[in-house]
């Protein structure tokens, strides 16, 4: 899979929670590691859920740093630091309103140099300016995940390169 330095992409996600996602069944059988570690990924993410409990977050898969900065917030982190919240975009009850339940949402991540930025339907929902040069990583790739209960539609993927 190619690697992606300094980027837009922007694409167009609806979730839908399962009827009765309280309702657990059976785990099945655990995959095996050997072939599923093919398909893992780890680094920043941009979490978006049919709960809207994450979505907009930057949330970093298997480096140890987790949940950096909440939708809402604009972060920065240096090495040897925990997080520090620089700014907030709004209420929290007006940043949640800036996703559109049970239908088509337009999530747009912008990437520059050490700056990353989440757009949920046109607004800024959380920046990331990351200085933490042990874990920043200037380039990698660009993946969809699904880990929920219920129905996760993707759509209109689009994907512009950027210079430095």
């Amino acid at each position: 899979m190619p690697r992606v330095g300094a980027h837009r992409v922007r694409l167009r996600r609806r979730a839908q929670a399962a009827p009765d996602a309280d309702r657990r069944n059976p785990a099945p059988a655990a995959p095996d590691p050997k072939t599923e570690d093919q398909w893992n990924m780890w680094g920043a993410q941009y979490d978006f859920d049919a709960g809207n409990r994450y979505t907009g977050q930057f949330y970093e898969q298997s480096t140890g740093r987790g949940i950096i900065a909440w939708k809402g917030q604009v972060v920065r982190t240096e090495a040897g630091k925990n997080p520090r919240l620089l700014a907030t975009l709004g209420e929290p009850a007006a940043i949640d309103a800036i996703y559109k339940p049970n239908d088509w949402n337009e999530l747009h991540i912008v990437a520059i140099g050490n700056q990353m930025t989440h757009l949920l339907n046109g607004r800024v929902i959380s920046i990331l300016v990351d200085e933490d040069a042990a874990r920043f990583r200037r380039s990698g790739q660009i993946g969809l995940e699904v880990e929920a209960t219920g129905k996760l539609f993707t759509r209109n993927i689009w994907l512009k390169k950027l210079s430095q």
